[in-house]
């Protein structure tokens, strides 16, 4: 959805700014309830209902957006400014089943109420999403972006000849004017899911592991969907309820595939500048297999990498006798901006109750 206007909810709600409802004339109850952290009534422990969320969406944004239907949300001082922010996911509709990929925040404001959205990162778990990362007692929002979507190319045949959907962690922060993604200054948080990401490969150590994790993969046709793992006590979330069992296959986690672990962990290295002997090595072994598939999980890899042996190996590749695997090393060696930087940016965004 293309929110182009900047909300500044001005709700000061006085006479001569009338602000008119779908039944009368008063405002929506969330916009007019205690949004401080310190409240007798905090909304973290005390949460509004999800009908109540939804009308402050539909007033906010207008009739166009009405059928927007909001999936999740939950409350945190993203701002340490001590009002709380709205987050949530929404489903932009238009599809046979819930597609929750639209994140909103709303802030409340010495004088109203701002709102900001991405541009394509997304939440799966909001409970694991708004995090005191540093315990610090500021919170930073974790969100999710596609790997491989440098190129559409790129993307499609890693998904249909690996199963493989991978996926990246990025960290936004509150920086004074917006939202900003600054996933440098959380190395040790990437340290920590690179760990993760480790045990999960280390499931996978014999033959026959991986043949079952890659016969599975090939077998299903819903997107691997997973999140971050947070510490501490979150307040309660409200979701809503899936009305449909594809509504609730795509939205239950399942565990990571062993291409997109490996993909994934590549990337993080990548980030923290390790130079992992045991992920080259096994990347070379791919490289050098009759099959084609572990050929085009090493290009993808090696596109990683980026140091010298793995350009020439990925070199390598794009001359490959399968037009697959070439296809594949080819773009990887072209494309490193990896996820795309749309998936970097947090814009204002939105309209003014009307």
């Amino acid at each position: 959805m293309n929110k182009i206007l900047a909300i500044t909810f001005c709700l000061a709600f006085s006479l001569s700014m009338p602000i008119p409802a779908r039944a009368g004339g008063a405002p929506p109850a969330l916009a007019s309830a205690d949004w401080s952290v310190n409240g007798s009534h905090n909304l973290t422990s005390n949460p509004p209902s999800l009908d109540a969320v939804q009308d402050f969406y539909d007033r906010a944004f207008g009739a166009e957006e009405s059928w927007v239907k909001v999936c999740e949300f939950r409350f945190a001082d993203l701002r340490n400014s001590g009002n709380l922010s709205l987050i949530l996911t929404a489903d932009p509709g238009g599809r046979q089943w819930p597609e929750c990929n639209e994140l909103d925040i709303f802030d409340k404001t010495p004088t109203g109420f701002e709102g900001h959205h991405t541009d394509g990162a997304y939440g799966h778990d909001l409970a694991n999403s708004a995090l005191d990362i540093d315990h610090n007692g500021r919170h930073e929002l974790v969100l999710w972006a596609p790997l491989t979507t440098a190129t559409a190319y790129y993307h499609s045949r890693l998904v249909s000849e690996l199963g493989c959907d991978a996926e990246w962690p990025l960290i936004f922060a509150w920086t004074g004017n917006g939202y900003s993604e600054v996933s440098d200054q959380y190395k040790g948080y990437y340290r920590n899911y690179l760990k993760g990401l480790e045990t999960r490969i280390a499931a996978y150590s014999s033959e026959s592991e991986l043949s079952g994790a890659q016969t599975a993969d090939a077998a299903s046709s819903v997107m691997t969907v997973h999140h971050s793992s947070g510490v501490g006590v979150f307040p309660p979330i409200i979701t809503a309820p899936a009305s449909a069992s594809k509504s609730e296959a795509a939205q239950t986690p399942r565990p990571k595939d062993y291409a997109c672990t490996r993909v994934e962990a590549a990337k993080t290295e990548a980030f923290l500048g390790i130079n992992s002997d045991s992920t080259m090595s096994a990347a070379i072994k791919d490289s050098e297999s009759a099959d084609p598939n572990k050929r085009v999980l090493a290009a993808a890899i090696f596109s990683y990498l980026g140091n010298q042996e793995a350009k020439q190996d990925l070199k390598t590749l794009s001359n490959d006798a399968d037009s697959r695997v070439s296809a594949i090393a080819k773009s990887g060696a072209s494309t490193r901006d990896d996820p795309a930087e749309r998936y970097s940016t947090m814009v204002p965004g939105g309209a003014s109750f009307r």
